[in-house]
């Protein structure tokens, strides 16, 4: 079964072509990770028949800084028009506001947390309800939505670091989440108390 990132890699190399006509296709990494899956990647679609690397000097060379570069194949873009599914896996992006329930006993000096999430998903009504069960199986409760949006591609370069390795680990995992937590009044020691961030694996 194919990886998320050889599903978008594959997925916005086709949207290109549909676009330009052109095969060849170039994905900036945002990261160091992200090169790293990103390669690894293409070498797997390499490997399926479904892209070409560019050769220099005798040497596959899938990445040239932080660039990766491919070649869509005759069998990759057959591949990508017969399967529409494939085509509709999409970065969202999500933040809501949410409180700890009474049994989330190691929350209970949190008054609420701004919780970020980014899920990979065919559509954006299943990727919220996702979003909203592993809030919920964390024994939070989400009290309102405060971002709800499809990222497209084009944005996610500019993404801030801290996004940037929660939008990779969706990319892994299928869906990813940080809570920012702010103590209850009492249990604050600063007059402008810092959240913390609370990661569960």
């Amino acid at each position: 079964m194919e990886s998320k990132y050889e599903n978008l890699l594959l997925e916005s190399a086709y949207e290109h072509y549909l676009k330009t006509g052109e095969t060849h296709f170039e994905y900036l990494a945002k990261s160091g990770d992200d090169l790293s899956q990103g390669v690894e990647a293409v070498k797997n679609l390499a490997d399926r028949g479904f892209v070409t690397s560019p050769i220099k000097d005798g040497f596959n060379l899938f990445a040239n800084g932080p660039f990766i570069r491919f070649d869509l194949t005759e069998k990759g873009l057959l591949f990508a028009k017969d399967n529409p599914q494939m085509n509709l896996l999409k970065p969202y992006s999500f933040a809501f506001k949410a409180v700890p329930t009474p049994e989330n006993t190691d929350c209970s000096d949190v008054a609420e947390a701004l919780v970020h999430i980014w899920v990979i998903s065919d559509d954006k009504e299943k990727a919220k309800t996702k979003a909203l069960s592993l809030i919920s199986s964390y024994l939070w409760d989400a009290t309102s939505i405060e971002i709800d949006l499809e990222v497209p591609p084009e944005q996610l370069p500019g993404l801030r670091a801290d996004e940037a390795k929660l939008y990779n680990k969706a990319l892994q995992h299928g869906i990813a989440a940080t809570f920012l937590a702010l103590p209850k009044a009492e249990c604050a020691h600063d007059e402008l108390p810092c959240p913390r961030v609370i990661e569960y694996a």
